[in-house]
């Protein structure tokens, strides 16, 4: 859910978990991390659900990779 934008850091952070990345104290650095192990992956998908506008998921979207975000 990116309706709150301040959020969306954490939510990706949880993904790390799920993808089972070791947690770091850095909640930046975990989000670098799961956005790394996307680009690794031949395919993924990243919906950014409720986000009113482009410009508030700036440095939330992964570089690269075989994925897309929606």
């Amino acid at each position: 859910d990116a309706e709150q934008p301040a959020t969306v850091p954490g939510q990706v952070a949880a993904l790390g978990q799920h993808l089972g990345l070791p947690v770091p104290v850095d909640e930046s650095e975990l989000v670098e991390r799961v956005f790394t192990a996307l680009r690794s992956r031949e395919r993924w998908l990243l919906v950014y659900d409720n986000a009113e506008h482009p410009r508030v998921l700036e440095g939330l979207v992964p570089a690269g990779g075989g994925g897309m975000c929606w």
